[in-house]
């Protein structure tokens, strides 16, 4: 990630690493001493304003998740614990033009597995700790988190999340790659979530939720001059079984989906507009080797 002139490399269990453009390591980063706890993976750099937008999770005790807001010039000013009910895995977060989305689902951690030294992951499905999302305005970051309840699940990556204005007053839209149950039994890898909107009507407070289709897939993206706005493509990685082989690889292709704007098309393959057209391939699908595996794109 580059932001006001630092290349950092991320993982949700520590702080960054500021690293040269050559990608030699300079050392941690922890924004002149104000940055104490770890730092996502999924950082969001708002379009607009050019601010960052993170937070990092993990901490034993209280408050187990913090948000974090960069400026444009690089300077660390908002440090803002979050009410979530436990020590819940919270891999990625939502921005929209309005808002801050944090998702409090119910993979949490586990102190024995943690002991165990199997080198498992130490989060567990919980059936008791529940769903929500929260909401908050990002022109008042010290202010109240709206929490919604939704449908247990889990969700490690988000595609967006947009402000809307209809006649039913200003919903905001969540748009992320779903899991109904994960890591009851282990923490292996899976690769079974599909599409999912979430809809959260902030006049009435509900939420309303679809699913946009039945593929497998992860990874979503949509361009970074896009965040938090709506856009009409995004990409992501999609299981198709017309690929399956014997490989112990998971086979992956890579698709474009379909506005967001016109939410039941969004990932309808005769709607798919090619990133590149390959011979016996499905328009807007781009076959890899099955010895592969994709992550998220960069546009």
């Amino acid at each position: 990630m580059n932001h006001a002139g630092k290349m950092l490399a991320l993982v949700e269990s520590s702080l960054p690493y500021q690293i040269t453009n050559e990608l030699e390591t300079v050392g941690v980063y922890d924004f002149a001493g104000k940055l104490a706890d770890s730092m996502t993976a999924h950082p969001k750099i708002c379009p607009r304003s050019g601010e960052l937008h993170f937070f990092g999770y993990g901490s034993l005790t209280s408050p187990s998740v913090t948000y974090h807001r960069v400026n444009a010039a690089g300077d660390l000013i908002t440090n803002r614990g979050l009410d979530v009910r436990g020590l819940t895995m919270m891999h990625d977060f939502a921005l929209s033009a309005e808002h801050i989305v944090f998702m409090d689902l119910p993979v949490v951690f586990r102190l024995d597995i943690a002991r165990n030294g199997q080198h498992d992951m130490p989060y567990r499905w919980s059936d008791n700790y529940g769903a929500r999302l929260g909401v908050l305005r990002r022109e008042d970051p010290f202010g109240p988190i709206r929490w919604f309840d939704i449908k247990p699940c889990y969700v490690f990556h988000v595609l967006n999340a947009f402000d809307k204005t209809t006649d039913d007053g200003k919903p905001l839209v969540l748009q992320a790659a779903r899991y109904r149950e994960l890591w009851r039994d282990n923490g292996a890898p899976g690769f079974d979530a599909v599409m999912w909107f979430w809809t959260i009507n902030l006049s009435r407070g509900t939420v309303t939720e679809q699913q946009l289709d039945n593929r497998p897939l992860e990874f979503p993206r949509i361009d970074d001059r896009l965040v938090g706005m709506p856009a009409r493509y995004g990409v992501t990685w999609v299981r198709v079984n017309l690929y399956a082989t014997t490989s112990n690889a998971v086979p992956l292709r890579s698709t474009l989906s379909v506005p967001p704007l016109s939410p039941v098309d969004l990932v309808r393959p005769s709607s798919l507009r090619p990133i590149r057209t390959l011979a016996n391939s499905p328009a807007g699908i781009c076959p890899m080797s099955t010895t592969r595996f994709g992550t998220a794109a960069i546009l």
